[in-house]
């Protein structure tokens, strides 16, 4: 792992997506700043692209896609939120393909990744990510 910026890896998964965002008409937004952590970049292009990519298709029929990312500083690290705003999930589903591997990504170097629901509808994931990388074996 070496030092990867997170915003880097959300505007590759946002430029990944823009033919499935400019269809939808989707809002995809960082709030406040992402932190630079030591992460494998292709597995947060397509940790994020998954997840970007299942708010986009569990959207609310009529209803502009807004997708809101953003960092916030815990235990020694950051947690990660992409809420959206489409129709949910229920806390204990979510085992599509797309989050088979996010949550593989995330549990790799011990993380977890967890749903829960936004205020006023649709879903925040959130997964934690350590400031360091994992121990060298």
């Amino acid at each position: 792992c070496h030092p990867i910026d997170l915003a880097r890896a959300v505007d590759a998964a946002i430029a990944n997506l823009h033919v499935a965002i400019g269809e939808t008409g989707a809002v995809v937004r960082v709030a406040g700043a992402l932190p630079v952590l030591p992460c494998d970049d292709s597995d947060m292009i397509r940790l994020f692209q998954n997840l970007i990519g299942n708010a986009l298709k569990y959207r609310r029929p009529g209803q502009t896609p807004i997708i809101i990312i953003s960092a916030t500083p815990a235990d020694g690290g950051w947690t990660v939120d992409v809420a959206d705003n489409g129709i949910g999930i229920a806390p204990d589903d979510g085992t599509g393909i797309g989050l088979a591997v996010c949550k593989k990504i995330v549990e790799r170097p011990g993380g977890r990744l967890w749903v829960e629901p936004a205020p006023g509808g649709g879903s925040v994931f959130r997964f934690p990510l350590a400031a360091a990388g994992p121990p060298e074996p």
